[in-house]
């Protein structure tokens, strides 16, 4: 297969597969940090976040969208630097981050709606 066919097939399996939900990264952070209002870092996030078997974000994603709420207001981090191992970013969730999370969840519901109508039109075309 060509190099050009290699990649247009990888295109047209990521596009078919809808397991890009990236932007999902963002209401699951608020939540975890509503969740843990002492704050928390990114590291315990992706622990938290396997053992709650929700979405497999990649680190790298979590850390840039953590720099992006924090960018945005939606919390603000200070640097811990405890006695065991690196220091870390810990994160807060800020009243903007609540009123966003509250926006989200509004959100995820209806699209919920909309995504259940969308598979089963899906399922029905089989």
């Amino acid at each position: 297969m060509s190099p050009s066919a290699t990649m247009r097939l990888r295109v047209v399996e990521r596009a078919c597969h809808g397991g890009n939900l990236e932007r999902f990264i963002r209401p699951l952070l608020l939540a975890h940090l509503a969740r843990n209002p002492e704050g928390r870092h990114g590291y315990a996030f992706l622990a938290d976040v396997a053992l709650a078997q929700t979405l497999t974000p990649a680190p790298s994603g979590v850390y840039r969208a953590l720099r992006s709420l924090e960018d945005e207001s939606m919390v603000e981090g200070h640097t811990d630097h405890g006695s065991e191992g690196p220091a870390r970013r810990v994160y807060r969730l800020t009243e903007g981050g609540r009123s966003c999370l509250a926006v989200w969840a509004t959100t995820l519901r209806e699209y919920a709606d909309e995504v259940r109508k969308v598979a089963e039109l899906c399922e029905g075309s089989r």
